[in-house]
């Protein structure tokens, strides 16, 4: 398709998954509330403006990457966007997604939906229409061949099994010679956890043991509170991104070169960044860079970050500032605690990336890596994140495990539901290839 750009919109679930792929989240490209809960009774949909309705006209095609993380609520939301979109207003005249072509791109080996409401289950209540949409679909692609682990025959082959929950004694006895196994350590070796809490301990240690192997000093930058309820101040400064949708941390720890990650969608900066983008601190608004002497200070005007893997044609120069560096402004985001406690917090939409979750890091590609595939002692934990986790590495040499793990966890068995949804996608499959085989024979002789 040359020249046809404005029929395509590359679209993720995800904003970790939108970066790699030189797209948007689904909810942003669409225009679908993020805020929408499991508890509404109805769909939500964003209002519609004539300048949408004008792009859309032009728009045949829309991507969605990393469908395993796709409730059947947010299906149902698309559906009736993209009907608001294309002109369909009345039910009785819709059409799927609004006559949109859509091509999904997905794993359900991989992690799932955080709502539970995953398009594959069949008995989703009011939630069912998003099943339905999905069992729509009138071709189906299946690909075979391992990439990411071309250059480990080996490691390809064990991966394989792992990832259909059925690895043989052997590929447990390789994964067991990795635990603790050095590898370089750097920000570009990330570590892959499973939980939150983790993740944000993990992540003050290595800013500490960097700050001290270079002599920094750690800036802590306080969010501003601008009301709360029940909560004091030690518990509001106790917040960590993540729980409870908090897009920003109580108090944010830093010291220059820092990797961050973007937690919210940033379309209004000179360059946008999406959730799940990778940044690096470079410094402080110099009306209030005073970190060098105080090592606590209230939030800024702005903070400064530098774009990574930006080519010298990608380059961004905004005056007085070094090349790719961008200010970045606070955003308030509010946090429920549950029980009636609550609090609105105004802080920087950032949180520290020397390790990140499991849902952060799929479909993402390191040349290091370190994991950490035991299951958690309590709450819920995907039998998916294990896969999901070694599969980011791209050679057994270069991975770390950090703890001895169950091997049951690798062997966990998946549901009589997923069973289905992969039969038949195993079946729809098998008549795409059929019927494009035959359309390919037809074809010449037609001419």
């Amino acid at each position: 398709m040359i020249n046809q750009a404005q029929r395509l919109i590359i679209t993720a679930t995800t904003g970790a998954a939108a970066v790699k792929i030189n797209g948007s989240t689904l909810h942003s490209a669409v225009g679908i509330p993020v805020e929408s809960g499991d508890r509404e009774q109805q769909i939500k949909v964003a209002r519609v403006t004539d300048k949408q309705l004008l792009k859309w006209k032009e728009l045949d095609y829309i991507i969605v990457d990393e469908v395993s993380m796709m409730d059947a609520k947010v299906m149902m939301q698309l559906n009736k966007t993209l009907n608001l979109l294309r002109g369909s207003h009345k039910e009785h005249e819709a059409k799927p997604f609004g006559g949109v072509n859509v091509l999904f791109f997905g794993d359900f080996f991989q992690l799932p939906s955080v709502s539970k409401l995953d398009l594959w289950r069949g008995k989703l209540g009011r939630w069912h229409q998003g099943h339905d949409l999905w069992r729509s679909l009138n071709a189906i692609g299946t690909l075979t061949q391992q990439m990411r682990q071309a250059e480990d025959p080996k490691f390809t082959e064990a991966m394989v099994r792992i990832r259909i929950h059925e690895p043989t004694d052997e590929d447990i006895a390789m994964l067991n010679t990795r635990i603790g196994a050095p590898i370089p350590d750097s920000p570009a070796a990330p570590i892959i956890v499973r939980r939150h809490y983790v993740r944000h301990a993990i992540n003050l240690q290595k800013l500490q043991e960097t700050a001290l192997a270079h002599g920094m000093p750690i800036v802590h930058c306080k969010a501003e509170v601008v009301a709360s309820h029940g909560l004091s101040l030690h518990q509001l400064y106790s917040i960590i991104q993540g729980p409870k949708k908090a897009t920003g941390d109580g108090v944010l720890s830093l010291i220059p070169g820092a990797p961050l990650m973007i937690t919210k969608n940033l379309n209004h900066l000179p360059v946008p960044l999406v959730n799940g983008a990778i940044v690096e601190f470079y410094g402080f608004s110099d009306s209030t860079n005073q970190y060098q002497t105080s090592a606590i200070i209230d939030l800024p005007h702005y903070m400064l970050v530098r774009l990574l893997s930006r080519t010298d044609d990608q380059s961004i120069h905004l005056s007085g500032l070094p090349a790719n560096v961008v200010p970045i402004w606070p955003e308030s985001f509010k946090y429920n605690a549950g029980h009636g406690r609550w609090a609105r917090l105004r802080q920087f939409p950032v949180t520290l990336a020397y390790a990140i979750t499991d849902f952060k890091s799929q479909s993402q590609t390191y040349e290091w890596l370190r994991v950490d595939i035991k299951r958690p002692h309590t709450g819920a934990a995907s039998v998916m994140s294990p896969y999901v986790q070694l599969s980011r590495g791209q050679s057994l040499q270069r991975l770390s495990i950090l703890r001895p793990f169950d091997s049951n966890d690798l062997r966990a068995p998946i549901s009589e539901e997923l069973k289905a949804e992969l039969k038949w996608e195993k079946e729809m499959s098998e008549l795409t290839a059929s019927i494009y085989q035959l359309v390919s024979l037809i074809k010449p002789m037609c001419r």
